[in-house]
């Protein structure tokens, strides 16, 4: 099993598990449960979004790393950034989630998250391309723990935000968000 499935199984399980909670929330009439369960539901979303960010991350910095030994040319989706991919990323979401003016506010606290968290994952990128043909193993490994700790930093930064505004969200909003963050598009789907 590649190391990622793992981190995506383990986020789709933690979504689970607050879909559980949410609805157990909903049943008990408790509202401090359903609003655990939606927490635990987003964080486990946020940690498959990760995982899919951090394999972008580092499937780029191989393909710059092998062009830079002569093996090949990296393709298209090699060269864009991470700050360009959030760019992308924060217009897929307004799009999708129709930000309304009193929502304004907490938007513009999430965007800036995410391209400050773009920014860092980009600058985690050109050192690793600089200093790549001097690394060896053990220093390879350091250095993906360093951008693992560094995603779960900007994860703990991120989900606040996203909460924040999550919270705010119109039902429709946050069936927009669900399935943006499920699967990376935007779209109708049944909710059971």
């Amino acid at each position: 099993m590649r190391p990622g499935t793992k981190d995506q199984l383990e986020g789709m399980l933690h979504e689970a598990k607050g879909k559980v909670k949410e609805s157990a929330g909903i049943l008990t009439d408790n509202p401090k449960l359903e609003s655990e369960g939606v927490c635990k539901k987003v964080a486990g979303k946020i940690v498959i979004v990760m995982v899919g960010l951090l394999a972008t991350v580092i499937f780029a910095t191989a393909d710059s790393a092998s062009a830079s030994s002569g093996m090949s040319k990296p393709s298209a989706s090699a060269k864009s950034s991470a700050a360009n991919h959030v760019e992308a990323r924060i217009k897929q979401l307004q799009t999708a989630i129709k930000i309304t003016g009193a929502q304004e506010v907490l938007w513009n606290n999430l965007t800036k998250v995410m391209r400050d968290n773009a920014k860092e994952m980009d600058l985690l990128t050109s050192e690793r391309a600089a200093n790549i043909q001097s690394m060896n193993a053990v220093e390879e490994m350091k250095f993906h723990l360093k951008v693992t700790e560094a995603q779960a930093a900007q994860l703990e930064e991120f989900i606040p935000v996203f909460e924040a505004l999550y919270v705010s969200m119109s039902d429709e909003q946050k069936m927009s968000s669900d399935t943006l963050f499920r699967t990376g598009r935007q779209g109708k789907h049944k909710r059971k």
